[in-house]
């Protein structure tokens, strides 16, 4: 028998000697497993280790019961071990924890619980704990609106490539909420969510397009953006979007221009860039 499956053995059964070489070496074999997809293998691994209070294994159990990977998707498994790990001091722990608090995946939505716990994860540094405290911030749900709060806590989610934190400061700058109102910010920042793939950032821009905030009149940019838009999975963006694509942009353009819009909106592939 190999060395890391007798280590693997003696974890199981209580008795590893070098727990914290051992259970790097599985760690490692979780983290295999998922990027080759065997993610009911990764999560055993991650299950044996959460067991013995790791928190790092924790986290990653919990999140895969949340997104339903190697195991039935299960919200109250993973606000279980999140908790755990949470407990801990583990930053994304804090943040998956929070969210299903604040969010309502546990219930009815509880700010008093979820607050705290995305609070201590974004005074961690967790860029999604950013973004999620930034909008609470902004639209001053669990906490008082507070827009200088939203605003640094927004740019700092978005200087770590965070894309809807670029879409929310776009707003702020677009509707004049906490800065002065500044169109060719708010198109910048719309710019850069919406080639990320971000949907409400590609209708903005698409609109500021059609209608000249902030840059000049384009019909067949606004076309394009809405275009891409129209597709997202949200309903109430791809409806807006397909309404002012069609009253606003189409009535402009030829039925070529159109065609030639549609296709390269099909071949078209959000940029991806790193998230921290």
């Amino acid at each position: 028998m190999s060395t890391k499956l007798v280590a693997f053995a003696l974890i199981v059964a209580g008795f590893a000697f070098e727990p914290s070489v051992a259970s790097a070496d599985l760690a490692q074999d979780a983290k295999r497993a998922y990027d080759r997809l065997d993610y009911a293998l990764s999560f055993r691994i991650w299950m044996t280790l959460a067991e013995l209070g790791n928190p790092e294994a924790q986290t990653r159990v919990a999140s895969m019961y949340f997104s339903g990977e190697g195991v039935s998707k299960n919200y109250a498994n993973s606000l279980f071990w999140a908790e755990k790990a949470a407990s801990q001091g583990n930053a994304e722990a804090q943040w998956i924890a929070g969210g299903l608090y604040e969010l309502g995946f546990v219930g009815a939505r509880n700010f008093a619980k979820g607050v705290p716990l995305l609070q201590a994860s974004a005074n961690q540094g967790y860029t999604p704990a950013l973004y999620e405290m930034g909008k609470l911030y902004l639209y001053g749900e669990g906490v008082s609106k507070n827009y200088a709060s939203a605003r640094e806590l927004l740019t700092r989610a978005a200087q770590r490539h965070n894309v809807p934190a670029n879409y929310d400061l776009g707003t702020m700058y677009e509707m004049g909420w906490g800065v002065p109102v500044d169109f060719t910010t708010a198109v910048n920042l719309y710019r850069s969510a919406a080639e990320a793939g971000d949907g409400p950032a590609q209708y903005r821009l698409g609109r500021c397009y059609g209608l000249g905030l902030g840059v000049q009149v384009d019909y067949k940019q606004s076309y394009f953006w809405l275009e891409l838009a129209s597709r997202d999975g949200e309903k109430s963006t791809s409806e807006k979007a397909m309404h002012d694509r069609d009253k606003g942009a189409a009535p402009h353009l030829s039925q070529q221009d159109i065609a030639e819009l549609r296709a390269r909106a099909t071949n078209w592939v959000p940029r991806r860039g790193p998230q921290s």
